[in-house]
């Protein structure tokens, strides 16, 4: 290939090619960290879920309120008897809770089905 490309052309190819990589790679960091973020997250969920009746136990009439917000909305209380909305992600955990199956079904487009 000897005096095929000119050293001009090499230079700046070479150069274009150095940013791409170096953009790429940027890029991926920033994709990683998101993931341990994510991870991070998920497991706070999973904890607070396993932990939540505990907690609640434990803790002051503040602390409880902020607990309940934190996993209910909406909840009805009719003839004597409440019925909880859980936020998401709680009430997956609900639902497994309720009907113990815990496997999550996808529907075609691999969403959560309802």
């Amino acid at each position: 290939m000897s005096g095929q490309v000119s050293e001009e052309l090499w230079k700046r190819k070479s150069v274009e090619l150095e940013a791409e990589l170096q953009r790429v790679r940027a890029e991926m960091e920033q994709h990683e960290h998101a993931s341990h973020q994510y991870e991070a997250t998920g497991l706070q969920i999973l904890e607070l879920a396993q932990n939540a009746y505990s907690l609640y136990l434990t803790e002051s009439a503040h602390e409880q309120a902020r607990l309940v917000k934190m996993l209910l909305s909406n909840c009805k209380f009719d003839r004597g008897s409440l019925s909880p909305t859980f936020i998401k992600p709680f009430d997956l955990f609900a639902k497994g809770a309720e009907t113990g199956d815990w496997l999550l079904r996808l529907d075609s487009n691999q969403q959560p089905s309802g």
